[in-house]
């Protein structure tokens, strides 16, 4: 299991502003996170500019090729039920009552820590 960082309020409103930035909002956190970092290669580092204060940004057109006409939901399999779900927004959907308070774009990411290997990715098989 993949280690848990705590973080706060204006920290995450930050990730997601800048996972915005970049189209990488159908990203987990992870993903965003690497690409600010410079450790994934999606976004080479030479495409992310340094704005004035610590904001990253990344080339638009260079991210709506990348992310935008060509990107597509991952399909979801509950292994519990064998449902199948067109995303993982539509996987936090199906669970209204878990974790209220967690918007429900992001809500499917607390509900596959509560759920280890619960849900697969159907393409690839992977355990979420």
């Amino acid at each position: 299991m993949a280690p848990v960082i705590r973080i706060d309020y204006e920290v995450m409103n930050e990730l997601k502003k800048r996972a915005k930035e970049l189209d990488l909002v159908f990203e987990p956190p992870n993903i965003t996170l690497r690409v600010i970092l410079g450790l994934d290669k999606k976004v080479p580092v030479e495409e992310l500019t340094m704005d004035k204060a610590t904001s990253i940004t990344a080339d638009t057109q260079c991210a709506k090729e990348r992310f935008g006409k060509n990107h597509s939901a991952k399909v979801i399999r509950d292994t519990k039920t064998n449902r199948e779900y067109s995303s993982m927004y539509k996987v936090a959907l199906a669970f209204p009552n878990e974790f209220p308070a967690i918007d429900r774009k992001y809500a499917c990411y607390a509900i596959f820590r509560k759920y280890p290997g619960r849900f697969i990715e159907v393409k690839t098989g992977r355990k979420l």
